[in-house]
């Protein structure tokens, strides 16, 4: 985390500890104020008012234990079992009471020997229902009767209940008074200020403008709120599990309210900052599936209905003639007019498979046209005569693109044909004056002169005007292999035999640079050219001689694979090759860049293209100063 985020996350987390506290703090004082009012705290003595508080909550508990325990035709005993099985899980430990009946008959009774605390003695009653039964037991009535009972309750002190509870919240109401005014005021203020401060801080952006964002913050809205609202409402049940101990345990009840409290808190500021982050990436609604799943589609419903209008208001006219052929329909159902109905479906039913018929013929045709165009036929355009609406417009835009696609065809080979024209007849007007020059060196060099600097310029010449007709003669031949004007003479070729005499005649060149070939031969014939082959291979060759590394090994394969003859040639080359094999393969790139061999950079060119005018596949790859060339012909 880079020190600007880190303060930010910092100022986000004491604003929300700053908030988490003063929300307690209002909270508490507004729950107080509450009970201030609810206890008239202000008009009676402390005495008075712990009498009634204890009085109140003691009856309270009572009646829920009454009411919780008595059922229909119940009779004392029954009912002073459910008492007893209600007691723990209503009363407070506390809270001793005795229970009697309108016959002052005592009914259930938890006592205690302290005589010390609070006494109180008040009267509670409960309606129930009771059945009239005759003498035979059989059912009359049933009628509502009124039960009285007389209590007697005793608070002590010891547990920690919810007596003790409002013994403490007595004393500091009373402590307190209108200071929990302030408290309420200040409480407010530093929460407002909090959560201003971590809305400020929360969603920071970069110097880019843009927001930072987790995998959390991409969560589409919705299960992104519904998430939120699982969490609190799980929250709350778990609050609500804390208040039914409270009348038993403050404490424990109070420290797990208080840590649900904080937990949810905690969880609250962690979605409210992905929220803010989403505002401020302008992603609140965007990244939603209300705006994917609804608004997105509508938009473009909308923007493709505003866009063609001629075809919303054919298929308009479309379904409107539909729904009134079904409108008819149903009438005539309704009417029993069976032929009418009859009729009018026969004409909706034709109508409709007309169109699809006609529609998927169309269709049919223009995917036709277009896969013949794939495969390279632009000379039959489509009729576009008998077609109507979108498909005629398609169609005719096909049209338009073989056009455009045969035209720019024709100018390719329109302008490789002038190529090559042009380098034939350059070298040919070349080729004439430099055969004379080789002509008048060939003569000089049979004259003998003394001056050995002249013999050493005439050498220069020879082995320049040399190279100056390979290179031309290089040129004709690139120009020919990649306009396919080669004369080919294919015929059943040992290939075995080739291989054996071109590595014959460059045994020697191998020799001198000491380069030791590793040859692995299977039995290939195959119908090729066998010059065309020879000369491809001679290239080949004379680049291994050329860029081979001294003292390495170079390794020929001849295969038999799956009806087709592999020549695989691996090779160490001598320079780094800091190039592509794509690259290496265009005319006049050497894979000597510092130019200090001979050659003009057109071999691998002219093996490329002689290799595919014979219909066979070039492939070249290069790996670190590893040289590997793969020729495969087919055998027929």
């Amino acid at each position: 985390m880079n020190p600007n985020k880190r303060k930010h996350f910092i100022i986000r987390f004491l604003s929300a500890a700053v908030f988490i506290v003063s929300f307690g703090g209002f909270v508490g004082s507004v729950y107080a104020l509450v009970k201030m009012q609810d206890l008239h705290v202000n008009s009676m003595t402390p005495e008075a008012l712990r009498e009634n508080v204890y009085n109140e909550t003691a009856q309270d508990q009572i009646r829920t234990l009454i009411l919780t325990s008595s059922f229909d035709n119940a009779s004392d005993k029954r009912f002073a079992a459910g008492l007893k099985d209600m007691e723990q899980s209503v009363v407070s430990p506390n809270h001793f009471f005795k229970i009697y009946n309108s016959d002052n008959a005592l009914l259930y009774s938890k006592e205690t020997p302290s005589k010390s605390g609070f006494i109180t003695v008040y009267t509670l009653s409960d309606y129930q229902s009771v059945d009239e039964r005759d003498s035979d037991g059989h059912y009359i009535k049933s009628q509502m009767i009124q039960k009285d009972y007389r209590v007697e309750s005793q608070i002590v002190e010891g547990a920690h209940d919810v007596f003790w509870y409002l013994d403490i919240l007595i004393n500091k109401l009373l402590e307190l008074g209108y200071r929990l005014y302030g408290i309420l005021i200040v409480s407010a203020f530093f929460m407002l200020a909090s959560w201003i401060v971590f809305t400020k801080h929360a969603g920071i952006r970069n110097e880019d403008g843009t927001v930072d964002q987790n995998s959390f913050d991409r969560i589409p809205l919705e299960p992104f709120a519904l998430l939120y609202l699982f969490i609190f409402g799980f929250s709350i049940s778990l609050l609500g599990e804390s208040l039914k101990i409270f009348y038993r345990d403050v404490p424990n009840a109070f420290l797990m309210g208080i840590s649900i409290t904080l937990i949810l808190l905690g969880l609250s500021f962690i979605f409210y900052n992905s929220f803010i982050k989403r505002i401020k990436a302008k992603q609140l609604f965007v990244n939603s599936w209300v705006y994917r799943w609804g608004y997105l589609p509508i938009k473009r419903l909308y923007n493709a209905s505003f866009h063609n209008r001629d075809l919303l208001i054919k298929v308009s006219v479309v379904v409107g003639a539909s729904l009134l052929f079904d409108v008819i329909t149903m009438t005539s159902i309704f009417n029993h007019n069976n032929g009418t109905m009859f009729f009018f479906w026969l004409i909706k039913t034709g109508v409709v498979l007309y169109f699809i018929f006609k529609f998927t013929l169309d269709a049919k045709g223009i995917r036709d046209a277009t896969q013949a165009m794939v495969s390279g036929n632009l000379d039959k355009p489509l009729d576009t005569s008998k077609l109507q609406g979108v498909l005629k417009e398609h169609a005719h835009d096909l049209n338009q693109l073989s056009d455009g696609m045969h035209r720019a065809v024709e100018k390719q080979m329109k302008s490789e044909r002038m190529k090559t024209d042009l380098i034939t007849n350059v070298s040919h007007d070349i080729k004439t004056p430099l055969t004379s020059i080789i002509n008048y060196i060939g003569l000089l060099e049979q004259k003998s002169f003394e001056d050995i600097e002249v013999q050493e310029y005439l050498k220069v010449l020879s082995r320049q005007s040399s190279r100056l007709k390979k290179l031309i003669e290089d040129l004709v031949e690139a120009s020919k292999a990649s306009s396919g004007s080669i004369h080919l003479n294919q015929e059943d070729t040992d290939l075995n035999v080739l291989l054996d005499q071109v590595i014959g005649e460059y045994r020697d060149r191998f020799d001198q640079k000491h380069l030791e070939l590793v040859v692995s031969q299977d039995v290939v014939h195959a119908h090729l050219d066998g010059n065309v082959l020879f000369r491809v291979l001679d290239n080949l060759f004379g680049n291994i001689c050329k860029y081979s590394l001294k003292q390495s090994r170079v390794y020929v394969n001849l295969k038999l694979i799956e009806n087709k003859a592999v020549l695989e040639i691996k090779n160490i080359s001598d320079v780094s090759l800091n190039i592509s094999s794509d690259e290496l393969m265009e005319r006049f790139v050497r894979g000597d860049a510092s130019r200090n061999t001979e050659g003009s950079g057109l071999g691998l060119s002219i093996a490329k293209a002689l290799t595919e005018v014979m219909g066979g596949e070039f492939k070249l790859d290069i790996d670190g100063d590893l040289f590997k060339v793969k020729l495969t012909f087919p055998l027929q």
